[in-house]
């Protein structure tokens, strides 16, 4: 069975070192879980993963396994505050050097500020491809 899960949460899902899924395993003997990664979409809070259960014990288990599993998105969803964001223009001749060489400069000022930096595309306006980087 599949469960979507909003890509912003795998990671509380998961816990540190797959704690989090040590304890769901727990919970329902026989419990396999496996992730798959949103596709298609571009990276963000809408995004949704794939909880995909797997034989869970007894088929009666598949069942309390999928309650189990969306019990625990749904706590994480309301525990989970949404992150401020704010989207500003940059001249699309300044977006190499706010990248940097191989993402540094991007990567060093999202390390100063202790926030993701994104850089989305205009949209239907071609460009903004990474090929222009060094």
């Amino acid at each position: 069975r599949d469960v979507p899960i909003p890509s912003n949460l795998v990671g509380s899902f998961l816990g540190t070192k797959g704690a989090a899924i040590r304890e769901l395993k727990q919970q329902v003997d026989g419990l396999l879980l496996t992730i798959t990664p949103a596709s298609g979409q571009k990276d963000g809070a809408d995004a949704a993963s794939v909880v995909r259960i797997g034989p869970a014990g007894a088929w009666d288990n598949l069942d309390k396994a999928e309650a189990v599993v969306r019990k625990r998105i749904e706590e994480l969803a309301a525990a989970k505050p949404r992150r401020p964001m704010r989207e500003m223009p940059i001249s699309d001749d300044l977006v190499p050097r706010l990248i940097g060489s191989q993402g540094a400069t991007i990567q060093e000022l999202s390390k100063k500020i202790g926030m993701p930096v994104r850089i989305r595309d205009k949209g239907g306006g071609g460009g903004g491809e990474k090929g222009g980087e060094k």
